[in-house]
């Protein structure tokens, strides 16, 4: 089996990460949100994937709590909510036992 290797797309894609680290580094922007936007443009602009094929190889609920469940759980421990929260649910537990 012969496998063809597009070089301009395999170009495209070694630029687009060393893009997405500077990116990441000098301006803080996250490096999965640029790196998605390069698979998007890398794939449907240089190799005429759907979109439907670009989003079957991503892992989506692990971008989802990258993206979400991260910046929410360092916003509540940056405003002491996350500590208000844990000191409620042990004193939620220990008047009933049977969560435990």
């Amino acid at each position: 089996m012969d496998t063809v290797i597009n070089m301009p797309a395999l170009l495209a894609c070694v630029v687009g990460l060393i893009i997405s680290i500077v990116l990441n580094v000098k301006a803080k922007i996250h490096i999965g949100v640029t790196s998605i936007f390069f698979a998007f443009l890398i794939g449907v602009g240089m190799l005429g994937q759907s979109t439907n094929q670009i989003l079957s190889g991503l892992p989506l609920s692990i971008i989802f709590v990258f993206m979400f469940g991260v910046p929410l759980f360092n916003t509540l421990a940056e405003t002491g909510m996350l500590t208000i929260l844990r000191q409620l649910s042990v004193v939620l537990s220990l008047h009933n036992l049977q969560v435990l």
